[in-house]
């Protein structure tokens, strides 16, 4: 028999495009369970299956439905209120549904920006968290991550590379865990979120999965440099996100993290360096020094620097033939001025300029260097189809990041920007991040952890000094203000 999962998407009725894109997800899901013969069915109902009979979905949010996803564009109804505090009260009842709050990227709090604050704090306490999204991929990208980890990839490990999909639920007493599906509170009196025994030991008992999270950039640069497909490593999973969303996995991995059979060790590759806010609460924020030492007690985000790439934009040659263009056709790389210069050009002539979406390492780059906001262009991943690209591209991207479509075509010309120095360029610094638990000031790296440096990282011979630090599968952290812990 089926193993079902009842979801619940709640928010207002105009988002009738976001509950379609999670209710497309959920059909995605279930095709591919089927497929690959995994006994698993994921039910999702919104608003469209119950209508306006509010007590009848009241009732499948409170009795029925494991998940509870709230979708919040700014605002809050009256009757999306009603549904999340029945929830809640649900959940402290009998710890279902478990709730996933998104909330969409702003960049002024509004006044009712602040009401759905006010009502999260109210409901959670003060140290409350939500999922952010930019859009409606974001949305389903993320919703998607986080039901993956419930999901156990025992039945499916030696057949990885055949299908990431064939898969099999957790057992029912770990069903939906807390966090996994991304509410997370950071709360005084939370309970430990690893045992001193597993601490002391470095492991957890049953299977270990690695759950890569990333972009494009470093995994190829890792397959090109380094020989590692990270798709290829024994006992792991790789999720394509930017690099703020695999992030946020390592946050919600500290704040409370899978246990059980098997447990999920998320590793992140990102093309930017992060800093402990992208962990915490923001460094402005009142309770920024609570959470801050409430993360710190109980693990360290550690960081490897990998290397670097240069910022690279492709040009299609069809687009060099346009009068606005030609001045670019006998240079070999781009200044500053340049790129803006090529900027003003989107939307003009049949011109457009693609960029990554804003949360990876690739907009951040460009943002920072040429002052610029990446929203404000087309968007592509490196899996853009051919046909949604214009003929006359421009497309902000690196030497190690672009959409494969364009590799097998060769039809335009690369530019690398120019710095102040040779040596300054412009430039995306790759980096690999995972959470070690911490007992006390000692951390102990989790056995699975240590064979992916050692094997496909090879950090023992590449990089010594790095290795001597954690050759014992430990490292001493002392410093009780940083929760990024550098091994290089």
């Amino acid at each position: 028999m089926r193993k079902q999962v009842s979801i619940f998407v709640a928010g207002a009725k105009a988002l009738v495009n976001e509950r379609n894109a999670l209710k497309a997800l959920s059909h995605e899901l279930n095709i591919k369970y089927n497929e690959d013969g995994v006994d698993v069915f994921v039910e999702m109902k919104t608003y469209e299956e119950f209508k306006d009979n509010q007590q009848v979905y009241n009732e499948y949010i409170v009795n029925v439905a494991d998940i509870a996803i709230f979708v919040l564009d700014g605002c809050i109804g009256e009757k999306t209120k009603d549904e999340l505090i029945k929830a809640v009260e649900a959940y402290k009842n009998k710890q279902l549904p478990e709730i996933i709050v998104f909330l969409k990227h702003y960049d002024e709090e509004t006044s009712e920006i602040g009401q759905v604050l006010d009502l999260l704090e109210t409901l959670f306490g003060q140290d409350y968290y939500y999922v952010e999204y930019s859009d409606m991929d974001d949305l389903k990208t993320q919703t998607r991550t986080r039901i993956e980890r419930i999901i156990n990839p025992v039945q499916h490990i030696q057949g990885l590379k055949k299908s990431r999909w064939a898969i099999a639920l957790l057992s029912a007493a770990v069903l939906i865990l807390a966090g996994l599906l991304g509410w997370q509170t950071f709360r005084k009196d939370a309970p430990p979120i690893w045992s001193a025994a597993a601490v002391e030991a470095g492991s957890v008992q049953g299977d270990s999965i690695i759950l890569f999270a990333g972009g494009g950039s470093v995994a190829t640069f890792l397959e090109e440099k380094l020989h590692v497909d990270l798709s290829d490593i024994p006992n792991s999973v790789f999720a394509r996100m930017p690099s703020g969303n695999a992030w946020q996995l390592l946050a919600e991995e500290v704040t409370n993290p899978q246990v059980g059979k098997v447990k999920f060790y998320p590793v992140c590759v990102s093309a930017a360096e992060a800093k402990e806010s992208d962990f915490v609460l923001d460094a402005d924020s009142d309770s920024y020094d609570m959470i801050s030492r409430v993360f710190y007690e109980r693990a360290r985000i550690v960081s490897y620097y990998l290397g670097s790439e240069r910022l690279t934009v492709y040009i299609s040659n069809h687009a060099l033939e346009k009068e606005s263009m030609r001045s670019f056709k006998n240079k070999d790389s781009l200044s500053k001025d340049d790129l803006l210069t090529l900027l003003n050009e989107h939307g003009k002539d049949g011109i457009t300029v693609y960029a990554t979406k804003e949360k990876s390492g690739t907009a951040k780059a460009y943002e920072d260097f040429a002052g610029i906001t990446v929203n404000d262009y087309a968007k592509y991943t490196e899996n853009s189809f051919e046909n949604s690209f214009k003929e006359d591209y421009i497309i902000l991207s690196s030497e190690f990041f672009m959409p494969k479509v364009l590799r097998s075509k060769g039809n335009y010309k690369a530019y690398n920007l120019e710095g102040t120095t040779a040596k300054n360029y412009p430039r995306k610094d790759m980096f690999v991040y995972f959470v070690v638990p911490s007992s006390g000031n000692k951390c102990n790296i989790p056995p699975i952890i240590m064979n992916f440096l050692q094997n496909n990282l090879k950090i023992d011979s590449v990089c010594p000094e790095a290795w001597a630090k954690i050759s014992d599968s430990s490292f001493d952290s002392h410093d009780g203000t940083n929760i990024i812990y550098k091994l290089n």
